[in-house]
């Protein structure tokens, strides 16, 4: 029998620079951890607590339900099926019927988490037919009773009440407070950022502002965040790199100007894209703007300027989709800034 010797043709210096050191098994498990957006993680802890709430409550009457990590077939279609129908929010009332779904998913994600493959939202394995059945007729249920019936949407800010947030002194060049307003409402409107987590992690290297043939432009080139991961479901999906070019010269509403003034202020050519300005200055930090400050700035600029309306993170993109739809963009060229998947979601 031949016996066939690897040889290594590397030197140890020359593997360390090619692969880099040993990972463990721990050092994985931080790594996918470290992709799962913060917004999941919440709606998945939520879905699991609520379940072992319900779970402890009726075990107590000698009910006997199996942990989630255990859960088989037969579990789901009784359990499971028990859980949607009878699950309430804390004041006694019904979950709208979205948010009935998305419970039932996170507890599916957590299961997954666990190693209970168990996959009872598949619609073509019919061992879970009962659970979908109780789960759709539920929703159904509730839609008819009204539930989720009355959720008010954001609404985007439109071109008057853009105006007004120049003519009130809220976006300007004025100081360092309506500098950071100007710069994350445009990053809103042009670039379709959304969510606080996008904000946070914005890098002065992703923006340049220059000029070329064509005119003066701002460019955002993404990285990976909420929508856009580049993992495996995202492999043919390119990332956003915007040229939005400024066709005014105006030198009150030039964008160029105010990106320009903002980014050589904070002065770092490196390092997170939002400090914190020193009221009543033309002075910024070197502290970064902390994740939750992002959760209000839309509200916050908005209120300040006596805008009317809904105005939440939610109305960052909406304004986005909103103002390139009335500029008369297409469905396909408003979803290259939006990220949506789909035109439904457009």
């Amino acid at each position: 029998m031949e016996v066939t010797t690897i040889q290594n043709t590397c030197t140890l210096s020359e593997n360390s620079l090619r692969f880099g050191n040993p990972v463990k098994d721990e050092d994985l498990d931080e790594l996918i951890s470290g992709t799962t957006p913060a917004n999941t993680k919440k709606s998945t802890a939520k879905a699991v607590r609520v379940f072992n709430d319900w779970r402890i409550s009726r075990n107590t009457a000698l009910e006997n339900i199996p942990n989630l990590d255990h859960f088989s077939v037969d579990d789901i279609n009784r359990w499971l099926s028990r859980f949607i129908v009878e699950v309430r929010k804390r004041d006694g009332d019904f979950y709208p019927p979205k948010s009935l779904y998305l419970l039932t998913t996170g507890i599916l994600r957590y299961m997954r988490e666990n190693g209970n493959t168990l996959n009872f939202m598949n619609e073509k394995d019919d061992r879970f037919i009962r659970f979908r059945r109780s789960l759709d007729a539920q929703m159904k249920f509730l839609t008819s009773k009204g539930y989720g019936s009355t959720v008010r949407q954001a609404d985007p800010i439109s071109r008057d009440q853009e105006e007004r947030l120049w003519t009130s002194d809220v976006v300007g060049h004025e100081s360092s407070e309506t500098l950071l307003y100007g710069v994350f409402f445009y990053n809103c409107k042009l670039f379709g950022l959304r969510g606080r987590d996008e904000h946070h992690e914005l890098d002065i290297s992703q923006f340049e502002v220059g000029e070329d043939d064509i005119g003066k432009f701002i460019q955002f080139v993404e990285r990976a965040n909420k929508t856009f991961k580049g993992g495996l479901k995202h492999r043919n999906v390119d990332h956003k790199n915007i040229k939005h070019y400024v066709t005014t010269e105006d030198s009150d509403r030039n964008l160029v100007h105010l990106y320009t003034s903002y980014i050589g202020l904070i002065g770092d050519k490196d390092g997170k894209f939002y400090k914190r300005p020193i009221p009543g200055t033309l002075k910024f930090s070197k502290q970064n703007i902390g994740v939750n400050r992002f959760e209000n700035l839309m509200k916050e600029m908005c209120n300040k300027a006596g805008l009317e309306g809904n105005f939440t993170n939610q109305s960052r993109k909406r304004t986005c989709a909103t103002q390139l739809y009335q500029s008369g963009l297409d469905e396909q060229q408003i979803m290259s800034r939006t990220v949506q998947r789909s035109l439904n979601g457009v």
